[in-house]
């Protein structure tokens, strides 16, 4: 399970063998959402995450997007 980041205290991260679209969980606490990088960045899902938080976390999908992508590439294809 590829962590991609985990920055104040939110963590990104991707199962090995992932299926499609290319997406991350994302942790806090015991509150998560899971967040498409590609094509598009969207929010496909959220349970407890606060609006701050999730926003926090689309800003550091965007700003890692295309390592997310490389790492995902090397790990679930």
């Amino acid at each position: 399970m590829p962590t991609v980041f985990d920055i104040f205290g939110i963590r990104g991260y991707f199962f090995s063998g992932d299926h499609l679209p290319i997406h991350l969980h994302i942790t806090k606490g015991d509150a998560n959402a899971k967040i498409q990088v590609d094509p598009e960045i969207k929010v496909l899902s959220n349970s407890g995450l606060k609006a701050k938080e999730l926003s926090i976390a689309l800003d550091l999908v965007k700003m890692y997007r295309n390592e997310i992508i490389e790492l995902w590439n090397e790990y679930c294809k």
